[in-house]
């Protein structure tokens, strides 16, 4: 928010009542909060569509939302949020039948042993996994500084 009278005087409130507390933030930026903000736009024409455009449906439809977003895989990483985060693929109830290649056969106990082991494998990749991530971010960043180069460079330096 942009930190104005009426702005202001609302959280100083609702501090007071219900202890949520505001962190005061720059002047916007439209730079710099653009690219933050750039996914909201998502969001909000997803809930809309989910809701049929009954607004009112929102407050059932948006954790599937947030789900489905967080579970798509990005361009830019090659990666969904949830795998970065986690290490592993979310499993959505359509994709059940992938959940029994996720770990070994769960039909008999596992030793203590055998599920160090298994977790000690997992976390071993996840190393390669995030290396693997960070080159894709970097790849990308460079292609957007390249892409708004080439957009914004003066017309003198096209030709």
């Amino acid at each position: 928010m942009d930190n104005g009278t009426a702005y202001v005087a609302a959280l100083d409130w609702l501090s007071s009542r219900y202890g949520i507390y505001h962190i005061r933030i720059l002047a916007y930026n439209l730079r710099a909060n653009g690219i933050v903000e750039r996914q909201h736009r998502t969001i909000c024409d997803l809930l809309v569509k989910a809701c049929n455009g009954d607004a009112s449906w929102w407050p059932m439809v948006a954790p599937f939302i947030f789900w489905a977003d967080r579970a798509t895989t990005r361009k830019a990483t090659g990666y969904s949020p949830f795998y970065m985060a986690h290490g592993v693929e979310l499993i959505l109830p359509f994709d059940i039948t992938l959940a029994m290649f996720l770990v070994p056969d769960l039909v008999k106990p596992f030793t203590t042993n055998n599920l160090i082991t298994m977790h000690a494998q997992q976390l071993k990749k996840r190393q390669d996994d995030l290396a693997l991530i960070y080159n894709c971010i970097i790849k990308s960043c460079f292609m957007s500084a390249q892409q708004f180069e080439h957009c914004n460079a003066p017309s003198w330096v096209l030709s």
